[in-house]
């Protein structure tokens, strides 16, 4: 089963890291999300963040330092998360959250990005991928899915949403909800032309992988699934956190030019 948690030994060590780019506020249908930005010339990355995280997180990946040193890296922390605003009324997320991104885009005059998300991340990148390709030249998804509704889901998102209101974290039970409203099809996913990267680690690869892997490829452009050996979900052994994922970052942007 799909896991958008990281255990609490990782979190802390990754709120122990202070943003070093220029952070900011910007309103999206009246919330106010936050983001930092390198304003480095040359091309965008948006790195989109895990449930229960924040854009804090990728300060603790190795291949983030390569991304500074060689894009416009922005991160955002998504409504229900961080320094965002929190509202607890359901309406208020589902593909509400891919908007803020979309939105964050057009604060910053950004006609189109690179992405790259983990886990919940990656799942919003994976719709915004059938909602709004045209803002995506490429996608890097780690730990994550294309929204789906099986039963298997819904039974996980139901799961999420009643820990998180036995934990008093009544936007994030919100957040959990909100998925249900958030699936695509496979026709949707199999008309995605950008450029697309799926990485797990092979301590992942359970039951509901293997359902979803055919979906997984349907994507015209999307490269083979890469595995990370030994590498988990939410663990210090998580493969976000891996060396290895570095080196799939680069071959994968390398292989873009000239688009890049």
């Amino acid at each position: 089963m799909r896991q958008f948690t990281f255990s609490v030994s990782v979190l802390s060590l990754w709120l122990l890291f202070s943003q070093i780019s220029m952070a900011d506020y910007f309103l999206s249908a009246g919330h106010r999300i936050y983001y930092s930005d390198n304003q480095a010339s040359g091309q965008s990355v948006v790195l989109v963040h895990g449930f229960g995280m924040d854009s804090s997180m990728w300060h603790n990946a190795d291949f983030y330092n390569y991304l500074d040193s060689n894009y416009r890296v922005i991160s955002i922390d998504l409504r229900g998360h961080g320094q965002s605003d929190k509202p607890t009324s359901v309406d208020e997320y589902g593909p509400n959250i891919g908007l803020d991104i979309v939105r964050l885009l057009d604060q910053l005059k950004i006609e189109s990005s690179h992405m790259i998300g983990f886990s919940m991340g990656s799942y919003m990148i994976a719709r915004l991928l059938v909602t709004h390709p045209e803002r995506i030249k490429s996608a890097v998804l780690v730990s994550g899915f294309f929204p789906g509704n099986s039963k298997q889901e819904k039974k996980f998102q139901e799961h999420i949403a009643e820990d998180m209101l036995a934990h008093g974290e009544l936007a994030l039970a919100a957040v959990a909800k909100g998925w249900a409203y958030d699936a695509v099809t496979k026709k949707q996913v199999s008309a995605i032309v950008v450029p697309l990267q799926f990485v797990f680690g092979s301590e992942e690869l359970d039951d509901f992988y293997h359902s979803q892997k055919a979906m997984l490829e349907l994507p015209r452009n999307s490269q083979p699934i890469k595995v990370i050996a030994g590498a988990d979900h939410d663990s210090q052994k998580a493969a976000i956190l891996h060396l290895e994922l570095r080196s799939i970052i680069i071959d994968f942007y390398r292989a873009l030019k000239p688009e890049l």
